[in-house]
């Protein structure tokens, strides 16, 4: 039972001992992150006679992006 319980604490000693993070975050020269900040725009396609407005406060309310 105590070798069983020295193992465990080693194991956990090890285990925490080892720097797995480099804990250096992305710089925005990398190209994964140029690509995840692109917005594309998106065509809506209102029916005849009706117009896209995009989302927004109307007197102080906010409304949903919608056709009118």
């Amino acid at each position: 039972m105590r070798a069983l319980a020295l193992g465990l604490i080693a194991a956990f000693a090890v285990a925490s001992s080892f720097h797995t993070a480099g804990a250096i975050p992305a710089t925005r020269g990398d190209t994964t992150a140029l690509h995840e900040s692109l917005v594309i725009p998106v065509k809506h396609k209102c029916p005849k006679g009706q117009r896209w407005i995009p989302a927004g406060y109307v007197k102080g309310k906010y409304r949903a992006a919608h056709c009118a």
